[in-house]
């Protein structure tokens, strides 16, 4: 049982379907973004916290759309988390002591 994804898998960019159902993840590695062919994504049966349960509501599609700007925020000064239908401010947020600008 996982109970974490190496953030290599944004290695893997024509991955078009991923299934982690049944294990023991709590999140996703903001790289899984990377993986831009991905179409197919089921982790069900994880207690999966990042990407929250509204982001997750929004299919494959919402959850790269929300791992791509935690990885942007990485690096950047500025991080968009707005129109992503957030409800509270992501946890993940308080490990990026770079950031000088967060947009909800």
């Amino acid at each position: 049982q996982l109970e974490c994804l190496n953030p290599a898998i944004g290695f893997l960019e024509k991955l078009r379907k991923l299934t982690l159902d049944m294990n023991e993840l709590t999140c996703l590695p903001p790289e899984i973004a990377l993986c831009t062919s991905l179409r197919e994504l089921s982790f069900e049966g994880n207690a999966i916290k990042s990407p929250p349960r509204e982001v997750i509501l929004n299919g494959p599609p919402g959850v790269l759309r929300y791992q791509a700007r935690l990885l942007a925020g990485k690096t950047q000064l500025d991080m968009q988390l707005n129109e992503l239908g957030l409800y509270h401010v992501p946890f993940e947020i308080t490990y990026m002591s770079n950031i000088t600008r967060l947009n909800l």
